[in-house]
């Protein structure tokens, strides 16, 4: 999906329409952003749908993503924007008021937005950096920067996710955390090196998942893998599931410990 130039309420309805389709489809949805903004209820609308299905969202290169916009971005379960601009500034109302209707609508809309960015677990620090910065005056994170306010992956969904690889490979969830600082610093070099080597990179990190040698792994894995596979009748199903309980479905966590059984048993 792309959300690109002005936000309005008509997208939000569009992908308020489509909110079945996104959890329910094959992969994660992916959200790329080049927008300058727009109506403010119509992005947090967007991203409340965004995060239900678990999106991940990319800022285009050499892209903008100011305003609203940057509260799409924070609704990403994982947040890439590698080459983008994210900028913030206060958000402001559309429709020319009177001053007693402003007195009131201000402090609302401020309030609702406060709720969203805390509601997508995002630090005071990234609204306190959006309301106090002039609508004339952006404020303006190329790159990575916008880490300094926003991590790249969402906290919560970090946990869960830490949680599942877990109970996958059968190990506690600290130990997961500890694998996987093994495989930044043992299996990533390896790409770095040599942008060809995917499939060794993928082989060395599943070695250290499985808390086996490369040698064992992938002897184990020829057959361990095969012989887990689910039926027809089990993908249907899977397909049909809201994205965020497919890996707690029976057939799935059964499949799951065949593949264990399997890799511990070639050990």
């Amino acid at each position: 999906m792309i959300v690109y130039g002005t936000i309005s309420k008509s997208d939000g309805d569009y992908v308020a329409q489509h909110e079945a389709e996104f959890k329910t489809a094959r992969y994660p949805l992916h959200v790329f952003l080049n927008s300058e903004g727009g109506d403010v209820a119509a992005a947090m609308q967007i991203g409340r749908i965004m995060r239900n299905s678990e999106a991940k969202v990319t800022t285009q290169q050499n892209a903008k993503c100011f305003s609203s916009c940057a509260l799409v971005y924070i609704a990403g379960v994982f947040r890439e924007n590698p080459s983008g601009v994210i900028g913030l500034h206060r958000p402001y109302l559309a429709a020319s008021l009177n001053r007693e209707a402003i007195e009131r609508a201000a402090p609302i809309m401020l309030q609702r937005i406060k709720d969203y960015v805390r509601e997508m677990g995002v630090s005071n620090s990234f609204y306190e950096a959006m309301v106090n910065t002039e609508v004339s005056d952006i404020r303006l994170y190329h790159g990575n920067e916008i880490k300094k306010l926003v991590p790249e992956t969402d906290p919560a969904y970090d946990e869960i996710e830490n949680g599942y690889e877990a109970r996958k490979y059968g190990v506690s969830a600290a130990e997961m955390r500890l694998r996987k600082t093994v495989v930044k610093q043992r299996c990533q070099p390896l790409f770095s090196d040599n942008p060809g080597a995917l499939g060794r990179v993928m082989d060395c990190e599943q070695a250290i998942y499985w808390g086996l040698d490369d040698v064992t792994y992938k002897r184990v894995a020829k057959d361990g893998f095969s012989q887990c596979t689910p039926s027809e009748e089990d993908l249907k199903i899977y397909r049909a599931t809201d994205i965020k309980k497919r890996r707690d479905l029976p057939f799935y966590i059964k499949q799951e410990t065949c593949i264990r059984d399997a890799m511990h048993s070639g050990r």
